[in-house]
């Protein structure tokens, strides 16, 4: 009896299918969290529209408001920028814009940030700042996001506990 047959190598066929699965993976885990990302400045945006109807009469606090929602608006718009560009998208890169920043200032636009969330909680937020400025090089947003994500975890797990003592 005899078994005629051919023997091909799929190694490199198996390698590009992993490739492009894990390709795939990368992608999809970077729009899910842009897409995460995009709903965080939406809050504060519409608190502030909230504000500024309440505030007519109070020119400071409506300019006070504006640069908050223009401070948004712009993490917005650099958000959107990262997802349209397609090839750090494939890469799983997103570009880091470093700059000198103070803690200060990213713990501030992480509060306004935060400010919705901790309003419908009704949770109190207490902050003291060092007098001396610290200042670190760093991507404004992405800190921002850091502070804020933190933030908003602090408020679900004190909520959960205030519901739940035991």
């Amino acid at each position: 009896m005899r078994f005629g047959g051919v023997a091909t190598d799929t190694t490199e066929l198996h390698q590009t299918l992993d490739a492009l699965n894990d390709a795939n993976r990368r992608q999809t885990e970077f729009l899910a969290t842009l897409a995460h990302e995009l709903r965080n400045p939406l809050a504060p945006l519409r608190s502030g529209l909230e504000v500024i109807e309440l505030s007519k009469s109070n020119p400071a606090s409506i300019e006070k408001t504006r640069a908050m929602m223009q401070r948004q608006l712009d993490h917005l718009i650099r958000l959107v920028d990262d997802l349209l560009d397609i090839n750090r998208v494939s890469q799983g890169k997103v570009e880091l814009r470093r700059e000198n920043v103070t803690l200060t200032e990213v713990v501030h636009q992480a509060i306004e940030t935060t400010r919705p969330v901790l309003e419908r909680y009704q949770h109190q937020l207490i902050t003291k700042f060092p007098t001396v400025a610290v200042t670190v090089e760093g991507d404004i947003t992405r800190l921002v996001q850091i502070v804020f994500q933190s933030a908003q975890q602090c408020c679900q797990i004190y909520r959960t506990r205030r519901r739940n003592p035991h």
